[in-house]
C-alpha cells in the first residue's frame, strides 16, 4: 500500500548527528489490539518498529528511534504487524493530498531528545486537544537563514518555539495541538520577537492574526505580512510583471507605468534581502544616494499585499 506520488519533504541529512525522537500513540478509542501489536512505521525503513505500552497508562505505546538531526521524516502507526493494520490519517495531519502519512521534523542540537505528544490513532491529535495547522508563504520574502516562525498566545509569544518547514515550494507549514479556544498569533521571518511580520488592520484583532478553534483547523495560507495569498506569476493581474519600470538601468530617476494608484509602498532591496529604500506612491521615484548596483523592487497594494518583484540596475 505504498503511496504512488510522494512529495519530498527535506532532504535527510547524511551527517553522524542525529537525535532521538520518542513517538507514542494513544489507543484507547481504538480495540481490540492486534495479536501482532502496536508498531511503528518510518519511511524509508525496511522493518516496522515495535512499540512498548507504557506501564501507567496502558493505552499509550511508545518507541524512541535515533534519526538524522535537521530531517523530516514521514511515518504512521500500525495496529498489527503488517499495512493491513495501518491507520487512517485524517487529510488534516497529511503531507498533502497526495501523501497520506504523518510527518515531524527534526531540530535542535544532536543527541537531543524530541518527545512527541502520544497522538490518538487515526485522529489529528491528541486526547481533549485540537489540531491547528499554520500556513504561510514566503515566495515573495527573502527567507531569513534562522528559519521561519509561528509564536502567539498558544504557547507565550516565543518567537523560536514552532519552527516552521516548507514542505511545498516557499510554503512554510508547522503543526500545533491546543485546547479549544481563540488564539492570537503573528509569522516570523526568523525567530526574535523583532522579525515578526506587521499585517495590514483590516485582518487583524488588535494587530494580531486570530483564529477560533473548535475543531480541528487549518488556518488558510497567506502570504507573509499579507491579509491573502501571494499574487505571483507573469500573468497575475497587479504584479510587476504587468507593468513596465523604466528606464532600466535607472540613472536618477524611474518610472512605473502604469501609475500604481493603489500603491500603498513600493520598496527596494539589496541582493542580500535588505530593506534599502521605501517609497510612497508617486509619478517617479528617485535613486539618489543609492550606491550603483543590482536591486529588486517589491509593491504592496493598499490591502498590503505583496505584489510581486522586479530586478533593476542602478548606474
Amino acid at each position: 500500500m505504498k503511496k504512488a506520488i510522494l512529495i519530498t519533504l527535506l532532504l535527510l541529512s547524511f551527517r553522524l548527528s542525529a537525535n532521538y525522537v520518542s513517538f507514542c500513540v494513544d489507543m484507547r478509542h481504538f480495540q481490540p489490539i492486534d495479536p501482532g501489536g502496536i508498531n511503528l512505521y518510518v519511511e524509508g525503513d525496511t522493518v516496522f518498529h515495535p512499540m512498548l505500552q507504557d506501564p501507567v497508562d496502558t493505552m499509550i505505546y511508545c518507541v524512541t528511534l535515533d534519526l538524522p538531526s535537521d530531517s523530516c521524516i514521514q511515518y504512521g502507526f500500525l495496529n498489527g504487524s503488517d499495512f493491513y493494520g495501518l491507520e487512517f490519517i485524517p487529510l488534516e495531519s497529511r503531507v498533502s493530498d497526495f501523501n497520506s502519512d504523518r510527518w515531524v521534523c527534526i531540530d535542535g542540537p544532536s543527541a537531543d531528545t524530541l518527545q512527541l505528544v502520544p497522538m490518538l490513532f487515526s485522529a489529528n491529535a491528541p486526547e481533549g486537544l485540537r489540531l491547528v495547522r499554520y500556513k504561510v508563504d514566503l515566495s515573495t520574502t527573502v527567507v531569513s537563514s534562522n528559519g521561519v516562525h509561528v509564536a502567539g498566545s498558544f504557547q507565550g509569544w516565543n518567537p523560536a518555539g514552532n519552527r516552521m518547514h516548507n514542505l511545498d515550494s516557499l510554503i512554510f507549514d508547522v503543526l500545533t495541538y491546543v485546547a479549544p479556544g481563540t488564539y492570537s498569533y503573528l509569522f516570523y521571518n526568523g525567530n526574535t520577537a523583532g522579525d515578526a511580520e506587521t499585517v495590514p488592520a483590516v485582518c487583524t484583532v488588535n494587530a494580531y492574526r486570530e483564529v477560533s478553534v473548535v475543531n480541528d483547523t487549518v488556518v488558510p495560507t497567506v502570504c507573509f505580512a499579507a491579509c491573502t495569498p501571494c499574487i505571483t506569476g507573469i500573468n497575475a493581474p497587479g504584479t510587476l510583471h504587468s507593468t513596465e519600470v523604466y528606464p532600466n538601468p535607472v540613472v536618477d530617476r524611474f518610472v512605473v507605468q502604469p501609475p500604481l494608484n493603489r500603491l500603498s509602498l513600493l520598496r527596494i532591496y539589496d541582493l542580500t534581502g535588505s530593506v534599502v529604500r521605501d517609497y510612497s506612491a508617486a509619478e517617479s521615484y528617485s535613486t539618489e544616494g543609492l550606491p550603483s548596483g543590482t536591486y529588486r523592487i517589491s509593491i504592496t497594494d493598499a490591502l498590503g499585499n505583496r505584489q510581486g518583484a522586479q530586478t533593476i540596475i542602478i548606474h
